[in-house]
């Protein structure tokens, strides 16, 4: 896997903890009940998008992947906004009050996370914390679910670590679509109540077709 896909995986990571640290002047975001995370019109619909579990002992078959140009569409929790100060960022109106995250970002590369068993992962992660912070970060994976949306296989994982004396709970999705990968990482300290929410997200995901 490329350094550059490792970087952003660990940047949903680390997302809450950096913003917590940063300049505090923004007291607050505008509440905003829905928000779509590509260019699609949002409906604030409850409909569940074609999360397809995959049996670790079921032959996979790639045939059945379907790859296009597009973004992910999913419905925010109540109350989380773009955050002006970083693309793809999205944070509570309470921030900096509530320090839980939400990320998109998209990798170039045609290299499919899918294939990294949990243990490649987890070291991945490690080391790359190591790498930036030169310090260990231990992380424990909690679940770690082989998933298809839209045809697109990914990956849904739920972690835990401690940063800088905090503990951190994390949920991402990150879906392979040909030659990019799609990470959307929902980042809370521990306890902060939101998980169920960020579930019922993940659970909107649509892939959207977009211009090439």
């Amino acid at each position: 896997m490329n350094k550059k896909l490792i970087l952003l995986l660990t940047a949903g990571l680390m997302a809450a903890q950096l913003l917590g640290c940063g300049n505090n002047k923004q007291e607050s975001v505008e509440e905003e009940s829905a928000v779509e995370i590509s260019t699609a019109d949002s409906d604030d619909n409850e409909t569940s998008s074609d999360i397809v579990p995959v049996s670790p002992s079921q032959q996979y078959d790639d045939s059945e992947d379907v790859y296009e140009k597009a973004e992910i569409s999913c419905s925010l929790p109540k109350g989380f906004k773009a955050y002006e100060a970083e693309e793809g960022m999205y944070v509570h109106k309470n921030y900096p009050k509530d320090l839980s995250t939400i990320s998109y970002v998209i990798s170039e590369g045609d290299e499919n996370i899918t294939e990294k068993s949990k243990e490649e992962y987890q070291t991945m992660i490690e080391q790359d914390f190591d790498a930036s912070y030169g310090d260990t970060v231990p992380v424990t994976i909690e679940q770690y679910d082989k998933i298809r949306i839209d045809g697109r296989p990914g990956l849904k994982i739920r972690l835990q670590y401690e940063l800088k004396g905090t503990v951190y709970e994390q949920l991402s999705y990150n879906l392979f679509n040909g030659d990019e990968t799609h990470i959307l990482t929902f980042t809370q300290e521990e306890g902060a109540g939101w998980m169920d929410d960020f579930e019922k997200c993940g659970e909107s995901i649509h892939f959207v077709a977009t211009e090439e």
